[in-house]
């Protein structure tokens, strides 16, 4: 087979170091085509929501280098306590996000 696309070499370059193996894809695999036409998961409304809430949460970590909050204890553990509860979502937001905006490059390229 004749590899003449930059991607094809980088791509039989990797399968020559073991990096990657190839395999037919499977039947039900997502090709390109279904893969830019699937609408996005989230909408504005809930991207909105989320935004918020990374905004809290980045407040309330600059809150916990806040002396006054340093210095009394009972503050501090309510801000330690909201900060973690809004942590698993502000991480998995920011997760999506960053996989979002590979997707819209990945997409760029073909």
């Amino acid at each position: 087979m004749k590899l003449s696309t930059p991607l094809s070499l980088l791509l039989s370059a990797l399968c020559m170091e073991g990096a990657v193996s190839f395999a037919p894809a499977p039947q039900n695999a997502i090709t390109r085509q279904t893969l830019t036409s699937l609408p996005m998961a989230l909408d504005d409304a809930m991207k909105s929501r989320l935004e918020g809430i990374r905004r809290s949460f980045q407040a309330l970590t600059e809150r916990l280098g806040d002396p006054d909050v340093i210095s009394d204890s009972n503050l501090l553990r309510k801000v330690m306590k909201d900060r973690s509860q809004s942590e698993e979502v502000v991480m998995a937001y920011e997760e999506y996000a960053q996989l979002d905006v590979e997707l819209e490059g990945a997409q760029e390229l073909f």
